[in-house]
């Protein structure tokens, strides 16, 4: 990270005469995160400017339509859009919120999260989408990059990243090249209705968080291509492995819960957020 911020090109540039790029925070699929000023009042915020091959799936009207809908969104558990744009001779950018990127759960292979806090993430996950889905939106890029602790909160509070592949529920979401997969990573070819040019609606998101919970659950991904385009193959063609294999103590309601969320074929998914979540808490004994 401190090479990328030495080299960056939008470090420490001022643009639209109204935020200064102060640092870089995170590399992700989408784009590259930055630390960000509000000139006029000092105050932090969060810059995301896109990837070239972000653009490249829609045009510049089609995502000041869609963040203009993500603006409307006030929910602590999603990360709020506050501005958007597009740099002179850069790229597109988002303005939200300052958000803590310290991740809550599983990013190293030999360290696993605690059941309980696994689950509590994807329950609150859960929560979030169903905010979004009630926007008339569909986030489309739910995965272990989209989600971060709430700056300050107590405990695992955490919140949602807007996604630059948002749709609109109903959608059909242009198809995915996945040459230029290849330059950023893996991440957008998880999102399996968009792979086989199929409607994008809320269960579209419920894959994504059954593919989460499984690597929450289990420290291991559903499956695990050595390049984009074997893991899509892997994720159009094959069920993924039970995850009771990996961990023999998980019970088996919870193993369902996530086999049938991410589920290949829409039909054999849960229909809404809410659906899963009251799942997810039966299966583990809270209060639906």
């Amino acid at each position: 990270m401190a090479w990328l911020a030495k080299h960056d090109r939008l470090r420490g540039r001022v643009i639209d005469a109204k935020y200064a790029i102060v640092d870089v925070l995170h590399e992700g699929a989408d784009g590259r995160l930055y630390h960000g000023e509000f000139i006029a009042t000092g105050e932090p915020v969060t810059i995301l400017a896109l990837h070239p091959h972000v653009m490249h799936r829609g045009s510049a009207a089609d995502f000041t339509r869609l963040f203009g809908l993500a603006s409307k969104i006030r929910d602590d558990g999603v990360v709020r859009v506050l501005d958007h744009g597009e740099i002179e001779d850069g790229p597109f950018y988002l303005v939200m919120e300052p958000v803590c990127l310290s991740r809550p759960f599983w990013t190293d292979d030999d360290v696993v999260p605690s059941f309980e806090r696994g689950v509590d993430v994807a329950l609150q996950v859960l929560a979030a989408l169903e905010v979004i889905h009630a926007h008339g939106l569909v986030h489309s890029g739910i995965d272990e990059e989209a989600i971060y602790v709430a700056d300050g909160d107590a405990g695992d509070r955490v919140k949602v990243l807007p996604c630059a592949f948002a749709n609109r529920l109903d959608d059909i979401a242009p198809p995915i090249d996945m040459r230029r997969m290849t330059t950023y990573g893996a991440p957008p070819v998880r999102r399996l209705d968009s792979l086989v040019s199929r409607p994008i609606d809320a269960r579209s998101d419920l894959h994504a968080v059954g593919m989460l919970l499984y690597v929450l659950l289990t420290g291991r991904p559903m499956h695990n291509g050595n390049n984009p385009t074997a893991f899509a193959m892997q994720l159009i063609y094959l069920d993924p492995p039970d995850p009771r294999v990996l961990v023999p103590t998980l019970p088996a309601a919870v193993a369902q819960i996530m086999m049938r969320a991410a589920a290949r074929e829409p039909s054999g998914r849960f229909r809404t957020a809410s659906a899963m979540s009251a799942a997810l808490r039966r299966a583990v004994g809270l209060d639906a």
